[in-house]
């Protein structure tokens, strides 16, 4: 018989992408779209979440500037299989010594291509503007609230769950 002595961990994430009609321009406007006139959703205030997700959304923003740099032949090698760290420093070797967060955005980002998880989501909501979230319950109850209460309920979204 196997007896634990540590912590064991039941957490949970789920990756979300969202299709906006509009490109929120700031956190209140982000929570109107998110909330309506709604004060509190699940024990916090309506303006602490929409600041959470807006924060998120400037976050890649920035990235997507980063991934301006992608070219369609690092697309074709990522796609066929090839692997993101080696195809990022052949095509865009300057990043790796000088820019350390885009060079892993993009790695990141190449690697992604492979996965094709919402493709079907973006096909069907062609013209809007999409943003993708990652909320994971290990960081406590906010978090939890963020990942399990339907925060985009008013807006067009899919939903993989990472349990």
């Amino acid at each position: 018989m196997k007896i634990r002595n540590r912590f064991v961990s039941n957490s949970s994430s789920s990756s979300f992408i969202v299709a906006f009609n509009d490109d929120p321009g700031s956190s209140e406007e982000l929570r109107k779209m998110m909330f309506g006139n709604k004060k509190m959703h699940e024990g916090y205030s309506t303006v602490e979440i929409a600041d959470y997700v807006f924060n998120d959304i400037q976050q890649q923003r920035l990235k997507k500037k980063r991934i301006d740099l992608i070219s369609p032949e690092m697309i074709v090698c990522a796609e066929v299989g090839g692997d993101a760290e080696r195809i990022v420093m052949k095509f865009l070797p300057e990043l790796y010594n000088t820019d350390s967060d885009a060079y892993w955005d993009i790695v990141q980002y190449l690697e992604r291509i492979t996965e094709n998880e919402f493709d079907d989501f973006i096909a069907e909501n062609k013209g809007k503007i999409f943003y993708r979230f990652e909320f994971g319950d290990e960081g406590g109850k906010f978090f939890g609230v963020l990942e399990h209460s339907g925060i985009f309920g008013s807006l067009k979204h899919d939903v993989i769950s990472h349990h």
